[in-house]
């Protein structure tokens, strides 16, 4: 008998049955469902890297519109000071 697992106890005996192994059918079912699990669990992190990596991507967008910005401003201030300069040392601009 497989099936059953004897325990000695201090009165005794104790015979318990044992679940019985899955079937052939129900264990491809259960490797089946572990596949599906582990596919949607990869797809689920390749996603969130896709989006971290969009968000990366968008936030590269951002400071390099930031830093045009700031270069046409520093071009504009220098084009200021170099008037500023030209007034201040008696001559046009």
């Amino acid at each position: 008998m497989s099936n059953v697992d004897v325990q000695k106890t201090s009165t005794g005996f104790v015979v318990k049955k044992l679940p019985e192994p899955p079937t052939t059918e129900e264990r491809v079912t259960q490797l089946e469902q572990d596949n599906v699990s582990t596919m949607l669990a990869v797809t689920e992190v390749y996603e969130q890297n896709m989006n971290s990596d969009a968000q990366r991507e968008q936030e590269g967008i951002e400071t390099m519109l930031a830093l045009t910005e700031m270069y046409e401003t520093i071009l504009t201030q220098q084009a200021k000071i170099d008037e500023l300069e030209a007034k201040l040392n008696g001559g046009a601009a």
